[in-house]
This record gives C-alpha cells, sequence and structure tokens, in this order.
C-alpha cells in the first residue's frame, strides 16, 4: 500500500472518530441521549416524514414530536397507561391514572420538542 493511501486512510478514521465524539457530546447535551443516530433519525422522521413521535431513548423514556407535539404527548400517555393532564408546572406536565402520577418534562428545539417521561410514582 503507497504512504498516500495509508495517509487518507488514518485522515478519514480520524474524520469519523471525530464526528462520534462531537456528535455523541453534542446530542448528550441537547437532546439528554448520547445516541446520535437516533437523534438523526428522530428529527428526519418528525420534521420530514411528519411522524407523530420517536423514542430516541428508552431509559428514561424520551421522545421527540415536531413544535406542536402536546396533542401527540397527550394521547401517548392516555394509550400507554391511560394517563390524563392533570397540572402543569413551567416546562413539567404532570399525568395521572387511578393509581400513579407521573411527570413529563420538555425541551422545545427550534424544529421538535424533547419529552421527558418520569417513572410512575404512586399517588399519595
Amino acid at each position: 500500500m503507497k504512504s498516500s493511501s495509508k495517509i487518507v486512510i488514518i485522515v478519514l478514521v480520524a474524520a469519523l472518530a471525530i464526528t462520534t465524539v462531537l456528535g455523541t457530546y453534542l446530542s448528550n447535551e441537547e437532546f439528554q441521549t448520547p445516541n446520535f443516530i437516533a437523534v438523526l433519525y428522530g428529527m428526519a422522521s418528525v420534521c420530514v416524514a411528519d411522524t407523530d413521535y420517536v423514542e430516541i431513548e428508552n431509559s428514561p423514556q424520551i421522545l421527540m414530536t415536531d413544535t406542536d407535539g402536546m396533542s401527540v404527548i397527550e394521547e401517548y400517555m392516555m394509550l400507554h397507561g391511560g394517563y390524563t393532564k392533570t397540572d402543569q408546572l413551567g416546562a413539567t406536565h404532570v399525568f395521572e391514572n387511578e393509581t400513579h402520577r407521573i411527570n413529563v418534562d420538555h425541551d422545545t428545539k427550534i424544529f421538535c420538542v424533547i419529552w421527558k417521561i418520569g417513572d410512575p410514582k404512586p399517588k399519595e
């Protein structure tokens, strides 16, 4: 292998490593998940393909919707446990069913909204 081919391979590997590290860092800082591939897929699905929501992280559960996602998250919570919205405290929405309460935090980005769904807690 020529030395110019080796240099090209080293440069490509370095660029891939830098892109991966930078993507992971930015994704973790902005979207609360280190999986930047899921964030890119979610943004493409929500913004371009008009998908209602995309789960970008499983634990804690993080969903991505478009900027009008409140109705989507209310429907999602109803379908996944029968939760209805009872209160809003700033960026935190409180959902309750007969036995449990869940706090759902939202963070509005330019093209999407990130919803972080907390763990269910028994009602007092």
